[in-house]
């Protein structure tokens, strides 16, 4: 059933208009940037997007100009990851189609974090293990 469930929302957010899905990632950008624990942060983790999903370069660009430290994920064989400084120059294209970093990557220890950004798509609070922990949810 879940994987029916992400299978329809991918459909429709695969199917919004150009317009449709600037103004939601806008409208969902500007919901970020106001809730309390993004403010408060120092250092966030978000991801590079693919263009179906919620883009996140602007608040990737909003957060570097607020004076945060933006890290987004590195991948490794065999599900190990890192969080990596955000760095423009670094990005190459895998064959994925991604934007991910290469290169001598400055790693933060994941404990630094202050709040991540995580792309989710039918999520349901087990899922994600939360029961009374106030829950950022970007739906889209």
């Amino acid at each position: 059933m879940k994987s029916e469930l992400r299978k329809q929302v991918l459909q429709e957010m695969k199917a919004l208009s150009q317009e449709q899905k600037q103004a939601i990632d806008q409208a969902l950008t500007e919901r970020l940037l106001q809730h309390p624990f993004y403010q408060e942060a120092k250092i966030i983790a978000t991801y590079l997007s693919f263009p179906h999903e919620f883009q996140t370069q602007e608040l990737i660009d909003q957060a570097l100009r607020g004076g945060k430290k933006v890290l987004i994920p590195k991948t490794y064989p065999k599900g190990r990851m890192d969080f990596v400084v955000y760095n423009p120059q670094q990005l190459a294209k895998t064959s994925f189609g991604l934007l991910e970093p290469q290169g001598d990557l400055e790693v933060v220890d994941a404990s630094q974090i202050d709040l991540i950004h995580v792309p989710g798509l039918a999520l349901r609070r087990k899922d994600i293990g939360l029961d009374t922990v106030e829950v950022i949810m970007i739906a889209i």
